[in-house]
């Protein structure tokens, strides 16, 4: 009920804005520059994580290109009530096109916070963020192989793993191998491996690896997709939590559609 009331609101907010007369904007300089940053396209997705021994999570996320080299995004999930915010960027885009490098360098970071994550010490405990970079390396017109290093940090949470003295809160590292090929026109098949890099007596007690399949398949601005994964968390920071998770090893099979809106006032 909490996630379609959010939904709900955000839909209603959306739509008095693209409907608000251009008259009003000309005589309001605040409403103008507002409606300069509402009018833009975005990108409207839902997913949902589903398993045997796993308590389903669902997500709503909306992502703004700012322009070519930027683009942001902010989500809810149900799980533990938490909020994502992203934001994601290119990298020395000039100098590989002007050597012909067949490379796209991105860095993304991502600020999650879980509202309803039980406290230990403070609020803080509910927060946490990462910084990734991805390089993309084009084999093929149809092909893309990704390399993601990934650093995330989160404050204390409540596992059997006690942090050695020194190194509260936590920082944790993964590395990300990614292939991506268009196997026809309008469908992409993927796959994800992640390891896990930590000191030996902390991975001992978590998942060490983690990988992830995906078939998408587009149809106009809408793209349907299913994955099966070994990861549960629809949260950008979900690999940590992951790496904790009882049965994390079973099987998640997840749906996700993704709608593309165009917000223009006349």
């Amino acid at each position: 009920m909490k996630l379609r009331f959010k939904i709900s609101v955000f839909a209603l907010i959306l739509f008095t804005f693209s409907n608000s007369s251009k008259s009003f904007a000309q005589d309001n300089k605040f409403y103008s520059r507002i409606n300069k940053i509402i009018n833009s396209q975005y990108n409207i997705s839902l997913a949902s994580q589903i398993g045997s021994s796993f308590d389903t999570q669902m997500k709503i996320n909306i992502d703004k290109k700012i322009n070519d080299k930027l683009s942001i995004s902010g989500g809810y999930i149900n799980h533990l009530s938490t909020y994502d915010f992203s934001l994601k960027t290119t990298v020395l885009k000039n100098k590989f096109n002007a050597f012909k490098y067949p490379l796209n360098l991105y860095y993304r970071t991502n600020f999650s916070n879980q509202s309803n994550r039980e406290i230990i010490f403070d609020k803080k405990d509910r927060f946490s963020f990462l910084h990734q970079l991805n390089l993309v390396y084009q084999l093929k017109s149809s092909t893309e192989i990704i390399f993601s290093p990934t650093y995330i940090h989160q404050n204390l949470v409540k596992t059997k793993i006690i942090p050695e003295k020194g190194i509260y809160p936590w920082d944790f590292y993964f590395l990300g191998l990614s292939i991506k090929r268009k196997v026809y026109e309008n469908t992409t098949i993927s796959g994800t491996y992640y390891n896990h890099i930590s000191k030996k007596e902390v991975t001992d007690f978590v998942l060490k690896t983690g990988y992830k399949f995906n078939l998408k398949q587009n149809r106009g601005l809408r793209s349907y997709g299913i994955s099966i994964s070994n990861l549960g968390s629809l949260s950008n920071i979900g690999l940590l939590t992951d790496m904790g998770m009882k049965n994390s090893t079973s099987l998640k099979v997840g749906i996700h559609i993704n709608q593309q809106l165009e917000i223009k006032n006349k």
